[in-house]
Order: structure tokens, then sequence, then C-alpha cells
């Protein structure tokens, strides 16, 4: 015979000849509850599950209620057992358990949690994917703005900040800006090396004149002359093959823009520097193809404004409205300053120049183009001619005569 518990489904196996008529009271080992296992009705079978348990024990206690329908509901309040007969067994012999029916309850209840929890992780799994394919898009559109604002920023660390960045970004936009951080410390050292050129310039016109006039100490004064020459045009020289570099450079970030794609606005801003910077007439077609793109672009505007030769007027070229609407793009400003400067306003030009350190204390162009207006102007040098030794000049072609002895 087989009985279960009424509250967690376990299932024994009892002799039904050893029960009583009225039942006896069983309580379960696992759950220690009280129940009352009384005969099947003929012809009725318990239902039985399937799943086994065989390391569990019970209790029945055999007490005799007789065929009183009572269920007891506790152990203490079970009436006490019925004497058993002689040479029998009691009732309260422990039964052979066949089943483990709480494994199976068990199994139910879980399983709605495995269920939950794959669905959660083919949930996690999706969202990992979307984010995964986002992360890189946010990423590069990061890195292009700190490139921007690094190339706002015009410094020459900066600047060379943003060209180490963009070598290690393979996109043609990237490339595109590198070529333009580059282009502007190329126009920084041609900047530099402007009043190293004129130095050099005058120290060989006053090498010439020394070698024409050949007054007295000329020989000396023209060893210490070709001394300060020699020097000059070293630096110079090394500044202009900086320069010469720096476009080199840019042209192949440029090349390598184009490899990658770039045919848009980037490329465009960058070929429109260069070729201001190098005085090409294409500059006027390139303006024109990226004012179909964007009328408005700061970027192809400052690349105008740093045309060679065009300083006639800062207002004509728009250098003072993109500083206004660009405030950070402190490359404008300093093409203002330059330019106003050029036209004599050397005191509108410092003004300016004093704004752009206030924004970037760190700006060595802006330093050095404030020291130069801010500097005394060279003093007057006029040739003295020392009296010496030498006979007072006459004209020629008069010796003097000696009078013959007498």
């Amino acid at each position: 015979m087989r009985i279960r518990c009424d509250r967690c489904a376990t299932v024994y196996e009892l002799e039904e000849k050893r029960l009583p008529a009225g039942g006896a009271l069983v309580k379960c080992t696992r759950c220690q509850h009280v129940f009352r296992a009384a005969p099947p009705a003929s012809g009725v079978q318990p239902v039985a599950p399937s799943v086994a348990r065989s390391d569990e024990r019970t209790a029945v206690f055999g007490f005799s209620t007789g065929a009183s329908p009572e269920q007891t509901a506790s152990y203490a309040s079970a009436p006490a057992p019925a004497p058993s007969p002689p040479g029998g067994s009691s009732v309260s012999q422990r039964p052979r358990i066949i089943s483990a029916s709480p494994a199976a309850a068990s199994h139910r209840s879980l399983w709605p949690w495995v269920v939950l929890a794959l669905v959660l992780l083919v949930a996690a799994l999706i969202a990992f994917w979307f984010n995964s394919r986002k992360r890189p898009a946010a990423d590069a559109a990061a890195g292009l703005a700190s490139l921007q604002e690094l190339i706002a920023r015009d410094d020459r660390a900066s600047l060379e900040l943003a060209v180490n960045r963009a070598a290690n970004d393979p996109s043609g936009e990237a490339r595109a800006m590198q070529a333009v951080a580059l282009l502007w410390l190329a126009s920084d050292a041609r900047d530099d090396a402007a009043p190293l050129v004129a130095r050099v310039q005058a120290l060989e016109a006053e090498l010439l004149r020394e070698d024409l006039a050949r007054v007295p100490g000329w020989n000396l004064r023209r060893e210490e002359v070709a001394l300060r020459l020699g020097r000059a045009r070293q630096e110079a020289s090394a500044i202009q093959e900086r320069e010469r570099r720096l476009f080199d450079a840019a042209d192949v970030a440029a090349t390598e823009a184009l490899r990658a794609g770039e045919t848009g606005m980037p490329i465009l801003r960058a070929r429109a520097l260069r070729q201001a910077l190098h005085g090409d007439a294409a500059l006027v077609a390139t303006v024109r193809a990226a004012a179909e793109l964007d009328a408005s672009d700061p970027w192809v505007e400052l690349a105008r404004g740093a045309a060679i030769g065009d300083i006639d007027d800062p207002e004509v070229r728009g250098l003072r409205s993109v500083a206004v609407r660009q405030p950070r793009l402190l490359r404008a400003r300093m093409l203002l300053a330059r330019a106003l400067r050029a036209t004599g306003q050397e005191g509108e030009a410092l003004r300016v120049l004093e704004e752009v350190l206030a924004e970037n204390g760190d700006h060595e162009s802006a330093k050095a183009r404030k020291a130069e207006i801010l500097s005394p102007p060279r003093a007057a040098v006029s040739r003295v001619n020392l009296a010496g030794t030498a006979p007072p000049e006459r004209p020629a072609g008069y010796l003097p005569r000696l009078k013959p002895r007498s």
C-alpha cells in the first residue's frame, strides 16, 4: 500500500494488513507533518509520483482511533496507540520509502526560474551586442571632437598632440584633421623663421658694405659680421627645414585621408589651407566647393584668411566675424592680429593677442607677436670715421712733392 504526505507529497509504502481498520497517524520524516493513513477503499489504488527517494525515513504511530473519522492535526493531540496482538508486529513499524516526489516537486518549482534566467541571459546578450556596435561609433566621435578641441587651442603642444593622436586613428576624417594640424605647425614655423630671414638679409647687406668701403679696421668688422651672419643663417635654415618637413607630412596625411575615402568638408579644409599657405590660385575653386557643403565653415574662412598677401582689410576677409562666432578657435584671432598689425593697427592687434593669451597662456606664437609689438624700435646706427695714423685724403691724382736738397 502506498500513502502520501498531504503537505509535501512524499510517498511511502506500507503493508496494508498492518493498518487498523480506522487507519493510523503517520509523521512525515521530511516536513514533520502528522497525517492519517487509512486503508484504501476496495478497487482504489493510490497514485504515486514517479520520482523515488530511498534515503528517507518515516515514523508511523499505530494509534487506535476506531472508526472515528476524526483527523488529528498534530502529534500532541493524537490518541494513545492500541496494543499489538501477540506475536504480531506493530503498525508503527517503519515503512519502506518508494518515492521521492519532493524532488519532482522541486524540479517543477525550479523550471520557471530556469526559463526566467535564460530569458534574462538572452536579453543581456542582445543588449551587449547592440552596445558593442554603438561603442566604436561613439568612441570615434569622441576622438574626433578631442582632435578638434586640440587644434582649436592652437598652441604648439596641443597641435603636436593632435598630430600624434590622429596617427592612431585610421579614419579619413582623422587623417584630414591631422593634415590641418601639421599645416598650422608649418605656418608657425614660417612665422618663426621670418625675423631670422630678415636678420640674415640685414647682415648680408652689412657685410657687403664692409667689403666695398674698406675703411680702416674693415677687416675686423667684416669677420665679426660674418660670424653673426653664419649663426643667423644656421638658425633660419633649421626652422625652414622644419617648415618643409611639416608641409611634406601634411601632404602625406591628406593623401591618406583620400585613400581612406574622405572626400567631404574635412579634406576640403586641409586642401584650402595648403593652397592658402602656398599662394595657390586654386584656392578660389576649393573655397567655392567648400561653400557648397557649408557656406559658413569657420575652418575654410580661416584658410582664406591665411592666404599670402591677402591683408588688405580684416573685415573683408571675415576674420573678425569668425573670431566672434567661434571664440574658442584661437587661430582666427591670431590671423586677425597679424592682419591688424599689417595695416598699422598695432594697438588693436595687441588687444587681440592679449585675448588669445587669456584663453591659452601657453600660446607661443601669441607671446612672440606680443613681444615684437612691445619691443622698442631699433636705434639708428650711423658710421663715424675715427682719426687714425693714415695721411689725410687728397684729390685723386695728387702726390706731394718733396723739395730737392740744396
